[in-house]
């Protein structure tokens, strides 16, 4: 009921589909600003008033921008495994033949791991996502680093969202053109 003149402002019909012969329960609501009657179908309300919010994280919502385009970045599972074997090919010799070589180069390597992680976070803060710092056994490390396998996963999950709403926005559009 309208506030000022005492006016109902929207009202429930039954309507009979002419082509399916189903029943349908419809509302309207008067447009404030018009006052054209704008219907709606009850089930379509109940569907809005139903769904919730998609959880976004901001970071990953654009995703983490890199010096290599898109297209040509590795999303085959074979091609990152090739690159984990080149990885391990060029670093077991190291540590079968000299040890100690090879803990000098697997403690460079993680240190060198962090040091991305903490300047990828720096970069963050200050708003700069141009640049992505990735270590040189970045294949190896984001198998078994808490932080790369987080980010692999805020990805996934930003991907499936962002499909998610991109499918009900592209459902508002339609039913926006069809009422209107």
């Amino acid at each position: 009921m309208d506030d000022e003149t005492g006016e109902f402002n929207s009202a429930f019909f039954k309507r009979t589909d002419p082509e399916t012969g189903e029943n349908e329960l419809m509302t309207y609501f008067l447009n404030k600003e018009t006052g054209e009657e704008e219907y709606y179908s009850i089930h379509f309300i109940w569907e809005s008033l139903q769904a919730q919010n998609p959880f976004q994280i901001s970071r990953y919502s654009l995703g983490i921008p890199t010096i290599v385009k898109q297209d040509t970045a590795k999303t085959h599972s074979d091609e990152i495994f090739r690159d984990f074997i080149a990885a391990l090919v060029f670093l077991l010799p190291t540590v079968i033949f000299t040890p100690i070589l090879g803990l000098i180069v697997v403690t460079s390597a993680v240190i060198l791991h962090a040091w991305c992680h903490r300047q990828n976070a720096k970069l963050l803060r200050q708003g700069d996502n141009s640049i992505y710092y990735q270590s040189p056994f970045h294949t190896i490390f984001k198998e078994f680093c808490s932080k790369c396998i987080a980010e692999e996963e805020c990805k996934k999950i930003c991907k499936i969202q962002n499909k998610r709403y991109n499918k009900r926005m592209a459902m508002k559009e339609s039913l926006k053109r069809v009422v209107a």
